[in-house]
């Protein structure tokens, strides 16, 4: 069974501003939708098809995806996290509200946005090298600094994981715990073995080594940054949960041939051809001679006027921002 949804998104400006600009100098956008596929599953009004799983694998790094949907548990929160927006818009077609000029020019404006972004990737995608070997090794002769790795760090640590499954209190709770076993002497790598939820403490026992502090969540490189060599920290929390670590050393890494740095050379070199293209396609479109409608500013200023406690307001966020408040 196939299913096909369509509709057409058309705002003129003329319905929000008709007394700024003739009729000779309006504009109309109008985007005509449709996508039909094979029906996933049905609830109520809302259709879910298999192009929509398409569209939602796309999030997901193309090595993870045939993991993700492997498992049963997955698919059934994918469903939801789709169904739910087209159950919510089906009442939003029924209420009339895709007729009101200003959803019908937000939805617009997510369309183009989309749209931009879609350009800015397949033109890229375009222009993309195959090998950056010769770009990385230049990179390595001419700037040694660029490629060499960031500061680096070897550590233990427990994580005790909070979020839906569990709550932050009783996250902390549990780390708790296990940092009085180890105040009252319990071995670290012990602890992590026994208690940690990070995913790799099978294979390393809550141990790292040259790890790149720039690539640690925030917190977590704060205290690595923050202890000695040897020194354990207290609780603390990051944006996976709670964690104890304890730092075993703090150094560079020293750099002996372009060997060493190939991978992250290649990536810097990709990077830097990427932002140059894309620079130069911004700087193309932006350096085009704008011209403002007449009367437009003036319009734009008569729908939003500030008032006197909007003038008081935003001289009060100015000297906040500046520093002088």
């Amino acid at each position: 069974m196939r299913f096909s949804s369509f509709f057409v998104i058309g705002f003129l400006f003329s319905v929000a501003l008709p007394h700024v600009l003739a009729e000779e100098e309006q504009h109309s956008t109008s985007l005509s939708i449709e996508s039909t596929s094979e029906v996933f599953a049905v609830r109520g009004a809302a259709t879910v098809t298999q192009v929509d799983f398409d569209v939602f694998a796309q999030r997901l790094p193309a090595h993870h995806r045939s993991e993700y949907f492997a498992d049963p548990s997955r698919i059934a929160q994918a469903l939801d996290r789709l169904m739910l927006p087209r159950q919510l818009a089906q009442r939003a077609f029924q209420q009339g509200w895709i007729e009101e000029p200003i959803v019908q020019a937000h939805l617009v404006q997510l369309a183009m946005v989309f749209l931009a972004d879609e350009y800015l990737d397949r033109g890229w995608q375009s222009v993309r090298l195959d090998d950056y070997s010769q770009q990385a090794r230049e990179l390595y002769l001419s700037r040694p600094d660029l490629v060499r790795p960031g500061r680096s760090v070897d550590f233990t640590h427990v994580l005790i994981r909070s979020g839906a499954e569990r709550g932050d209190l009783d996250a902390m709770r549990a780390m708790l715990a296990i940092y009085d076993e180890l105040q009252e002497g319990a071995d670290l790598s012990d602890l992590a073995e026994k208690y940690s939820e990070d995913p790799s403490v099978g294979d390393n026992r809550g141990r790292f080594e040259g790890v790149e502090i720039s690539t640690l969540d925030e917190r977590f490189a704060q205290m690595v940054r923050f202890l000695q060599p040897g020194q354990i920290s207290e609780p603390f929390r990051s944006s996976f949960g709670w964690h104890v670590v304890q730092l075993h050393d703090r150094y560079r890494p020293e750099i002996d041939s372009f060997e060493d740095v190939r991978e992250r050379a290649l990536e810097i070199a990709e990077s830097r051809h990427r932002t140059s293209w894309r620079e130069g396609v911004l700087r193309e479109l932006n350096t085009m001679d704008t011209e403002i409608a007449p009367g437009a500013v003036a319009a734009l200023l008569d729908r939003y006027p500030a008032s006197e406690v909007d003038v008081s307001e935003l001289s009060r966020d100015v000297l906040r921002r500046m520093g002088l408040d």
